[in-house]
């Protein structure tokens, strides 16, 4: 009975408390270091949907971290790299995101987010699926942002699995970060 009584506590503080920090993305992320006092005014501006380096799978899009966070690439899949990606600062705490591929606009989201230490840092996304105990999986996506001292834009994500059946259960973390040339 006892069981039953903790299952609500438990559950409750996994989705109110995230599991990245934004200090655990900037140390296993440290390749790209931001400018010093930065604003959130710096990300105004458009950035090539491409990475400037590309990893041995390709990279993936700037587009892709604020429309489909939660999207994996699967083998052979293609990855789209064309367009630009449009952001405009709306208040201290809020930004316009827009991609724009062949002169249209193809897709528009409002983030938001503040700013902590030299890095805009995008709420978090959180996915949740199943009943505890039973079946049940989370996916958590935390997106920082900054300006590179050459005027570039630093993405860095981290992402946090975890499932459970039964009584079995498995998860883990992994990091990504990477530079998308300003175009103007």
């Amino acid at each position: 009975m006892r069981i039953k009584n903790l299952s609500i506590p438990i559950v409750s503080l996994s989705l109110l408390c995230s599991c990245i920090t934004v200090n655990k993305i900037n140390e296993s992320a440290s390749r790209y270091v931001p400018k010093q006092d930065f604003s959130i005014e710096d990300l105004n501006g458009s950035f090539a949907n491409r990475p400037i380096t590309l990893n041995q799978n390709g990279g993936e899009p700037l587009g892709k971290f604020f429309f489909a966070p939660f999207k994996v690439y699967e083998w052979g899949e293609n990855i789209d790299l064309e367009g630009l990606v449009k952001i405009k600062s709306l208040s201290s705490s809020r930004l316009q995101v827009q991609l724009w591929k062949a002169d249209s606009l193809c897709c528009e989201v409002e983030i938001q987010g503040k700013i902590k230490d030299d890095y805009f840092e995008v709420r978090r996304k959180l996915k949740v699926i199943g009943v505890p105990f039973i079946y049940f999986t989370s996916r958590e996506r935390k997106i920082i942002l900054s300006i590179s001292k050459g005027g570039n834009l630093i993405l860095k994500q981290g992402k946090s699995d975890f499932g459970n059946i039964f009584l079995f259960s498995g998860g883990g973390d992994s990091f990504a970060s990477y530079e998308f040339n300003k175009i103007n």
